[in-house]
């Protein structure tokens, strides 16, 4: 069962990996040892080598500093191809959270903010649980923009 301590480490390792970092400070930014950071770094690469190839495409088409995003943004101060990884990977995302707050907003609100892929919504008593399960189908529910993108959500509330 994925607890949160697993989640974040599992982040933790998998975010900078994908956005370019080197073993040795995979390494010491986890406190395991290199050897571990490498067999982590392969072995993320043999199960993803379709995401792991695409984010090396990307790196690889910068041209004279600019990188154009899967949606056609250009960006064009990147002066090391490695920023490319963040920003061909980021620029969709935010796109997407967007998208979704937007979806979310015709259907409930009050929207008080979001936070990245975070949404904190408002809601009386009466309705809780029907606008949670609103907010779920609305988050996983497809995007023609993003076609073939499936997401699993949690939602939780306090009181």
């Amino acid at each position: 069962k994925c607890t949160n301590g697993y989640r974040q480490k599992c982040k933790d390792i998998f975010l900078p990996v994908i956005f370019g970092v080197g073993i040795e400070t995979l390494s010491k930014n986890n406190n395991i040892s290199e050897g571990i950071a490498r067999q982590l770094v392969n072995n993320i690469y043999k199960k993803f080598p379709t995401a792991m190839n695409w984010v090396q495409t990307q790196q690889d088409s910068v041209k004279n500093g600019v990188g154009i995003d899967a949606l056609g943004r250009i960006r064009s101060d990147i002066d090391q191809s490695y920023k490319m990884r963040n920003f061909c990977v980021q620029s969709p995302a935010a796109t997407f959270c967007l998208l979704k707050l937007v979806r979310l907003y015709d259907k409930i609100k009050p929207i008080f903010f979001h936070i990245h892929d975070g949404f904190v919504i408002g809601s009386d008593l009466t309705n809780l649980k029907k606008n949670r399960d609103i907010a779920i189908a609305t988050l996983q529910s497809p995007e023609p923009l993003f076609s073939g993108l499936k997401l699993k959500v949690s939602c939780s509330y306090e009181l």
